[in-house]
């Protein structure tokens, strides 16, 4: 027998009877602790200036890179741009492409240039 077998017999020899783990029963030193329970990591917060941001480019400081820009702006069609023009399409169907062609019925993201990052959105 190995001595790690001898030695669980001496203690199982030593045990008083009713302490002796039965037929199907881990004994106390095999079963598993209870996991500690694992704390959730508050998320580090980064402090970035709120610029407020509209249909034009504005001057901000990319979190991104760093860097003093004036935002590129980009039209981006919305679900209100698609309802404008499914109303138009039964009332003129020649109107159809306006909400598309206009920047007011379109909401505005604004990038950086330099690095392309994305700042936010201006909805209208």
């Amino acid at each position: 027998m190995p001595d790690s077998e001898l030695s669980r017999a001496n203690v199982m020899e030593n045990m008083p009877p009713n302490a002796r783990p039965q037929m199907g029963e881990m004994p106390m030193h095999s079963m598993p602790q209870a996991a500690q329970p694992l704390m959730p990591q508050q998320p580090q917060l980064v402090p970035v200036s709120q610029v407020p941001l509209g249909p034009e480019p504005v001057s901000v400081n990319c979190p991104a890179c760093g860097a003093s820009v004036i935002t590129t702006v980009q039209s981006r069609s919305t679900t209100k741009t698609h309802l404008m023009a499914m109303f138009l399409c039964c009332c003129c169907p020649i109107l159809v492409c306006l909400p598309y062609c206009m920047d007011s019925c379109q909401n505005a993201d604004h990038l950086c240039p330099n690095c392309n990052a994305y700042l936010g959105t201006y909805k209208r």
